[in-house]
Order: structure tokens, then C-alpha cells, then sequence
């Protein structure tokens, strides 16, 4: 099995998976980085996404906000296929699955490990979809 590297880079809020590059908005960006982080446990309740995503206005967001970045979030993900799988469920939470055969590695604002790691990949900084 070939492993290929799925990289999320904090400065840029884009997505880099088998020569593909996906550009995020902010909201996009804070809750992919929320549903890899802890993908490990089980679902994460959707308050505390909420709460992740919308810091400061948790009080004004509904469900069906949540609701629509996630179908926004998926529909740019199927650009790179299963490696991602997210799935929200407004009863039980979210939750989010890498395929098996992908490393995970993610970035926030240290523009300097970005280039390092984006020169190790050889990831093109113009390469986009």
C-alpha cells in the first residue's frame, strides 16, 4: 500500500492531497481542522462545533448552519474523493474518517514549517483545482 500525505495548511486554508489543492474559507477551515483533530473519539457534539467555528456568536448560529458549511465543506472534498468523509448528524454530532491509506498532517499559522513541509512534498504554492 502506497500512504499518500494529506496536508492541511493553517496559513493558506487549503488542502493539499495527490497533486490536488483545495482552498478553504475560514469557517470551512476551522471546522475540517475541529473534525481531524478529534477524530479519534467519537462524535463531536454539534454545540461544540458550534462553538469552534462561530466563536463569540455561538448564541446567533442554528443547526442549519452547521448544516450548510458542511454540505459547502463536502462538496469541496469530493474533489480528492473518500480520502475525507465527513459526516454531521444534529442528534448525535460529527465526525470525520481519513482513508487508510493517508497521512495526516496538519498545519496553523508557522508560515515557516508550511514551506518546509510544502518543499519536502513538493507541493506547487500555484497548484490548485
Amino acid at each position: 500500500m502506497i500512504m499518500k500525505i494529506l496536508f492541511i495548511d493553517g496559513a493558506q486554508k487549503s488542502l493539499h492531497y495527490n497533486n490536488k489543492k483545495i482552498m478553504l474559507t475560514e469557517k470551512e477551515f476551522l471546522m475540517l481542522e475541529l473534525l481531524l483533530s478529534k477524530r479519534k473519539n467519537n462524535n463531536i457534539p454539534i454545540d461544540e462545533i458550534i462553538t469552534h467555528v462561530w466563536s463569540g456568536r455561538e448564541n446567533t448560529i442554528v443547526k442549519g448552519n452547521v448544516s450548510q458549511l458542511t454540505y459547502r465543506l463536502r462538496s469541496k472534498l469530493s474533489a480528492i474523493g473518500d480520502a475525507i468523509q465527513i459526516s454531521i448528524s444534529m442528534n448525535s454530532g460529527g465526525r470525520c474518517k481519513v482513508h487508510r491509506d493517508a497521512i495526516t498532517i496538519i498545519t496553523t499559522n508557522n508560515g515557516i514549517l508550511c514551506l518546509l513541509l510544502k518543499s519536502l512534498l513538493n507541493i506547487n504554492k500555484n497548484d490548485a483545482i
